[in-house]
């Protein structure tokens, strides 16, 4: 058997739970995760209750349990930002990742690897085998019924050409936490010039394209939407209304939950860099929906414009 601690944001919970998820069912282990209480973006100030499980936001998944303890028997392994390459084996402990877990037995190391940082780069995200095995079991993810009926209710406004549009903004404003563990100087794109010069583009060749914007900032949502008016899905129906959005809140988390799987539901979708919502919203989409990357956090050297 292996065991999970899984924390941190809802994202960089799924992440590892459903890679270590699908580990565990092709190798015959079983899986059991320790779900921490809060979830939310780490360091910021958490708004109300913190209690919220799995169950909370999705339908059980036959093979996943959920424990509140860890027996000390288990042997630990401390995954670090970038050790996400492991060979999983029975009575293990992998303990606080936040990462998508491959093994040496299954998986191809260059390939695991291409999605550690969600991903780093500007441009066209790949696929590969490990990527194909992955959606299929993030597949597995199902909203429960209250949320699920707020994803149908915004995707019904969706027209025959989509473009799902994640902008990862709350962490990343002037005076905000350091992203980068290693304290390494960063450049904070902003990338509204870029992402409008985009859609700009896109709705030049189709005057009928509907944008979804999927944003944890309201004045980022209230810009697009007052640039391109009825070309914005018109996603209003958030848990607590469009104000709590992107809250670090239980009701925020929930609204993660609408705006992940509607990016999933679109015809293209572009992210952020170092983001695990952007990459997972893609590993939900169909196999053949692309994912571009086109705003995020830049290292220097790492991302020449």
């Amino acid at each position: 058997m292996t065991y999970l601690k899984i924390w941190s944001g809802l994202c960089n919970r799924l992440a590892p739970l459903i890679s270590t998820f699908r580990i565990c069912k092709e190798k015959g282990l079983k899986l059991f995760v320790f779900w921490s209480s809060r979830v939310g973006r780490w360091p910021f100030t958490f708004h109300g209750s913190e209690d919220m499980g799995f169950l909370d936001l999705f339908k059980p998944i036959e093979g996943v349990q959920f424990v509140s303890t860890i027996p000390s028997s288990v042997n630990p392994i401390n995954i670090d930002y970038q050790g996400n390459y492991r060979d999983l084996k029975d009575n293990t402990f992998l303990d606080s990742t936040w990462n998508l877990i491959g093994d040496p037995t299954l998986d191809d190391e260059k390939e695991v690897r291409a999605y550690t940082h969600w991903p780093p780069k500007f441009g066209m995200v790949g696929e590969s085998r490990y990527s194909e095995s992955l959606r299929k079991y993030f597949k597995l993810l199902k909203p429960v019924e209250k949320i699920q009926e707020k994803i149908d209710n915004i995707v019904s406004q969706f027209g025959s050409h989509t473009v799902g549009v994640h902008i990862r903004r709350s962490d990343r404003l002037p005076n905000t936490i350091p992203i980068d563990p290693g304290n390494r100087a960063v450049i904070v794109t902003t990338a509204d010039e870029r992402i409008c010069k985009r859609l700009d583009s896109i709705l030049k060749e189709d005057p009928n394209v509907k944008f979804f914007i999927a944003t944890d900032h309201t004045p980022t949502d209230f810009f697009y939407r007052s640039r391109y008016g009825d070309s914005i899905v018109d996603a209003i129906d958030f848990f607590g209304g469009l104000m709590r959005r992107g809250e670090n809140s239980n009701l925020g988390t929930m609204n993660g939950v609408i705006d992940m799987f509607g990016l999933s539901r679109c015809n293209y979708i572009m992210g952020s860099t170092h983001s695990s919502f952007s990459t997972i919203a893609w590993l939900l989409a169909e196999k053949g929906i692309p994912l571009e990357i086109l705003t995020g956090v830049e290292y220097p050297g790492e991302n020449p414009l």
